[in-house]
């Protein structure tokens, strides 16, 4: 019997999940990587183990780069907004197991926030393909 035939038997798996979690993990380090590159060029060097929200905060304030010209504040501005509200999903994929589910003949990725688990009915992010 094949390993995956065994997987399936024993619960619900879902390797599309699993890579579709992995590759909004990758963007969001490639884009927590690009602002950090911004801020240095800037000369606004975030401290060692700085959030990346404290990282966007300081984002919407750098100017006198080539990449953000004073002409483009207001889109260096709308993209922090972005990122923002962005946030509260990172923090639930990346600080959260994944769990994976059957949901109405669908394979789910449920997502608990370890800091919102002690509440009777806590939120749960849902992630389906």
């Amino acid at each position: 019997m094949k390993h995956t035939t065994i997987v399936a038997e024993r619960a619900l798996f879902s390797p599309d999940l699993v890579e579709a979690r992995n590759e909004i993990l990758d963007a969001f380090g490639a884009l927590e990587a690009r602002i950090t590159f911004l801020l240095k060029q800037a000369g606004k060097l975030p401290s060692k183990g700085q959030s990346l929200g404290h990282r966007v905060v300081t984002f919407r304030t750098i100017e006198g780069i080539s990449e953000i010209a004073k002409s483009s504040h207001v889109l260096r501005d709308k993209l922090a907004d972005g990122i923002t509200e962005l946030l509260a999903v990172r923090a639930d994929i990346v600080h959260s197991q994944m769990k994976q589910c059957d949901l109405d003949g669908w394979p789910v990725a449920i997502f608990l926030n370890a800091h919102e688990a002690h509440d009777p009915f806590p939120p749960v992010r849902l992630m389906t393909l």
